[in-house]
């Protein structure tokens, strides 16, 4: 038929019950220019990647350059959801890589204050030890520093205050613990 013909289109309706029908009836130059156009921008999208390769099968068969443009903007919003969820992925990962560091450099700063702590503390002891041996080392009655105080009874003191130093260390670190279980929650 050509452009300026007429045709009656008969059908068995019985057929088409509850059915949704389109018909394109086309022989002009215009959507012929249309649909290779249309097929050619499709090859390229599959070429790029941009169409899922399950889609060109169903793209190449239309039949109309209605159906065509349809059948693309689909593939386009189908690619961009992929993109979407793809950067999503990326933008977890480097959340995750992120909240890593946070708590290894948290961790590294505890292992710090933790070594400073036990080199203050072994300082303490070494000196309670020095002293210990200085007045172990005289009778009880001599007075090295001649505060009026015998050394022994210095020596007594200063080891009750160290373990008293240790004890408040302790609970400060108990303390410590405490907080941060309190703040993770």
């Amino acid at each position: 038929m050509d452009e300026m013909s007429n045709n009656v289109l008969e059908s068995d309706l019985s057929m088409l019950d509850g059915a949704s029908l389109g018909v394109f009836l086309s022989n002009s130059e215009q959507m012929t220019a249309a649909q290779e156009a249309l097929t050619e921008i499709a090859m390229a999208a599959v070429n790029s990647q941009l169409i899922h390769p399950s889609a060109t099968a169903d793209i190449f068969m239309a039949q109309s350059p209605a159906e065509l443009k349809e059948l693309l903007k689909e593939a386009e919003d189908a690619f961009q959801e992929q993109q979407l969820q793809r950067e999503k992925a990326r933008l977890d990962t480097e959340r995750a890589i992120e909240e890593e560091r946070r708590r290894t450099k948290e961790y590294e700063i505890k292992l710090e204050t933790d070594k400073e702590v036990t080199i203050q503390r072994e300082k303490a002891q070494a000196d309670l030890r020095k002293q210990a041996l200085l007045a172990l080392g005289f009778s009880e009655d001599d007075d090295i520093n001649n505060n009026r105080v015998p050394d022994v009874i210095d020596y007594l003191k200063m080891m009750i205050e160290g373990k008293s130093l240790e004890l408040k260390e302790q609970e400060l670190q108990i303390k410590k613990k405490e907080s941060n279980n309190s703040s993770k929650r």
